[in-house]
């Protein structure tokens, strides 16, 4: 394309095709040069200034006539409100629409839940679940929300997506809500004792850090102490929080004197005695 460039290096101006690779200059042949820029003529600003002079003493006259020219009588049609004291504009963001999510039920063999939408009003849509990684499948749907006979996540996080989507469209009219703890559950032959336990702890082992991890393990295990003073703060909800008051010394030792079961032989519940660190 043919356009005009000003020289940096001897400060003329040129035609040349900038399609045509590196432009250079024909009268010093430097390569110092930019598209030309537009140039005002000189007598542009000085005829600006002056119309805005006059517009500005135009005002300021009819301004100065305005105030002589008051009426004999108070004429309440003459007092003009404020405008810009009396209109008040509210403006109101938009509210998205979201979901809520249930904690996962489980009957035994598989999960279920219960979705609940906000700010859906004028819409027609159904509910649906998803996979969290990857790219997003519809899993199962819903008209009312009421989600069953979902199976466990094996997924990182051992969780599931879930939204609504327009009934006509087929799209997603909300950021889709994460929900976790669909995680795998099985009865075990046997029954975990004391003193495995136990072990586990002494060697920090990794299954103790997440529900589901360990088998003999009921995810909503509940823990009790002894030797805990009556103002103990922090009390540990899971066995990874039990590990890290050892690991950090404010616990000397912890042994496991308890156990519960549930009806898959799992452990539901663990009484442990502390003994704290005299600081």
């Amino acid at each position: 394309m043919i356009q005009k460039f000003d020289c940096k290096n001897c400060n003329k101006q040129f035609e040349a095709d900038d399609q045509q690779g590196v432009v250079t200059c024909p009268h010093c042949h430097s390569d110092n040069v930019e598209p030309a820029r537009s140039h005002m003529p000189r007598w542009v600003l000085p005829a600006l200034l002056v119309l805005v002079l006059a517009v500005v003493i135009g005002i300021c006259f009819a301004t100065c006539r305005g105030s002589d020219m008051k009426p004999d009588k108070e004429d309440s049609s003459a007092i003009m409100p404020d405008t810009c004291d009396t209109l008040k504009v509210e403006y109101k963001e938009a509210i998205p629409t979201t979901v809520e999510v249930s904690e996962p039920e489980f009957d035994g063999k598989n999960y279920s839940v219960s979705v609940e939408v906000q700010n859906a009003k004028g819409l027609k849509f159904y509910y649906v679940r998803m996979n969290h990684f990857g790219e997003k499948r519809v899993l199962q749907k819903s008209n009312d929300g009421k989600f069953s006979d979902i199976p466990f996540c094996e997924a990182d996080g051992h969780s599931y997506d879930f939204a609504i989507m327009d009934a006509n469209a087929d799209t997603l009219l909300c950021v889709p809500t994460e929900k976790t703890g669909f995680i795998k559950q099985a009865a075990v032959g046997k029954k975990m004792t004391k003193e495995e336990l136990q072990q586990l702890i002494d060697k920090r082992d990794p299954s103790l850090n997440g529900a589901g991890e360990n088998d003999y393990l009921a995810p909503d295990y509940k823990l009790k102490f002894s030797g805990l003073p009556a103002d103990a703060v922090n009390v540990p909800q899971i066995l990874a929080d039990v590990t890290d008051k050892l690991d950090m010394e404010v616990w000397q030792k912890v042994t496991v004197t308890a156990l519960g079961y549930d009806d898959m032989n799992r452990i539901s519940s663990i009484t442990l005695q502390v003994v704290v660190t005299d600081f």
